[in-house]
């Protein structure tokens, strides 16, 4: 496990974990994107960057015969017996391991094109050597045969304000379905126009009515994106699927003065951060929520929910983060994704068909709080349940997500992380 200072080139440490052949999962992330790659003895197995979530899916469907049915069914087998995709792909005889080999490297090579282009960019090791020996070295990869991804040059910054509050997110941020300007529950400006308030009032009240800075709600449909101004006014705005959802942050953010960085927090513990624990340690859950919590810088709390008729809940988290705060948080913002038919039930900016019919129509959801961000997500099972994680506001809502999503995936591979205790 390392962090890195940010500026410093992620190509290169890249290179230096592939050198050492180590396995685990790298991690670069700005609050434009983030970038996962995954290393098995120092080859690459696998990589992903939230501008491209869907280029393996893709490549398949345009380059071979796979239905969005067969491509269901082996998803979700892949999921309930923790199996590797690709390799299931080809064991039932749905594509050739050579389809499946041009698309990992399609999109391996989409995602490793972000690294020379992030800027500012946090990382994080994160390592591990019992997940990663599964892989089909023929499934694999050298890491030099990306030589021409990692030397791409910086992308220009795309942001240039203009004058006003809608315009300037208009011409900040591609891919703009509609923005919204709210005075307490009333529209007082829309674009395009529309007689009826776009952002539902109820999370309205669930996230920025109720103490939330700024709130980010992610689904295969499109991205949501709200934060406070001043006298409690919001601004809000929908990207499409494929838009890179953090330029949108990064504009509302600016027009409204949020600030990333938040002062330390007072609850800071002074005898070496020690940790509280909900939940008993025979958990496989709660043990891996404590393994993730050591390995991950700037982490201060995970949680797991069971559905909300319920009242179970694990979690571990630092001393200087109040327990009781991060339980009540979770609970109140956990209700959002009940909502989530309403915020995207006009369909507006499906990048692929029926999205959600090949598994990915899990919400997630990030939001600043008092010195922390809180980041949520949906599990697969069962019904209902959900992890969140808070990290330090400092750290910045790229990395956050990355460890949402790499926390999601140890959580789903376990074999029955809801075993009574």
């Amino acid at each position: 496990m390392f962090r890195e200072a940010e500026g410093r080139c992620a190509s290169v440490d890249l290179a230096e974990l592939a050198k050492r052949e180590q396995s685990g999962e790298f991690i670069c992330a700005s609050s434009a994107v983030e970038v996962h790659v995954h290393l098995q003895a120092g080859r690459v197995a696998w990589a992903t960057d939230s501008r491209h979530a869907f280029a393996f899916t893709r490549h398949l469907q345009e380059h071979a015969a796979l239905s969005l049915e067969q491509f269901r069914d082996v998803l979700e087998e892949c999921r309930r017996s923790r199996l590797p995709l690709g390799e299931t792909l080809v064991a039932w005889g749905l594509v050739s391991a050579e389809q499946v080999r041009a698309a990992l490297r399609h999109q391996i090579s989409c995602a490793l094109k972000e690294l020379p282009r992030l800027q500012r960019g946090q990382q994080v090791f994160l390592g591990r050597a019992k997940e990663y020996q599964q892989y089909a070295s023929e499934l694999t990869f050298e890491l030099a045969e990306f030589s021409e991804e990692l030397a791409e040059a910086r992308r220009p910054s795309s942001l240039s304000p203009a004058p006003g509050l809608v315009r300037e997110i208009r011409d900040a941020v591609s891919d703009v379905t509609w923005i919204e300007v709210l005075e307490g529950e009333s529209v007082s400006d829309q674009d395009p126009p529309d007689i009826h308030a776009r952002v539902p009032i109820p999370v309205l009240k669930l996230t920025l009515l109720d103490g939330a800075e700024l709130v980010t709600l992610r689904s295969a449909r499109g991205t949501l994106v709200g934060v406070s101004l001043r006298a409690g006014r919001t601004l809000w705005c929908r990207v499409a699927v494929d838009s890179t959802f953090g330029s949108a942050v990064s504009a509302l953010s600016a027009v409204a003065g949020f600030d990333r960085v938040a002062p330390a927090n007072a609850r800071r513990s002074p005898d070496g951060d020690p940790r509280w624990l909900l939940g008993s340690r025979t958990s496989p859950a709660l043990r891996e929520l404590e393994d993730f919590l050591g390995r991950a810088p700037d982490l201060a709390a995970c949680l797991v929910v069971a559905p909300l008729s319920t009242p179970h809940l694990r979690g571990v988290g630092m001393a200087r983060i109040d327990e009781d705060f991060c339980v009540d948080i979770v609970r109140r913002r956990a209700s959002v994704f009940g909502l989530a038919k309403e915020v995207f039930a006009d369909g507006a900016g499906l990048g692929l068909p029926d999205l959600q019919g090949m598994g990915f129509r899990y919400l997630s959801l990030a939001t600043a709080e008092a010195g922390y961000w809180c980041f949520g997500a949906e599990l697969a099972e069962p019904e209902g349940a959900s992890v969140w994680t808070f990290v330090e506001r400092h750290a910045g809502q790229g990395l956050g997500w990355a460890y949402l999503s790499a926390l999601t995936r140890r959580l789903e591979a376990l074999p029955d992380w809801e075993a009574h205790e």
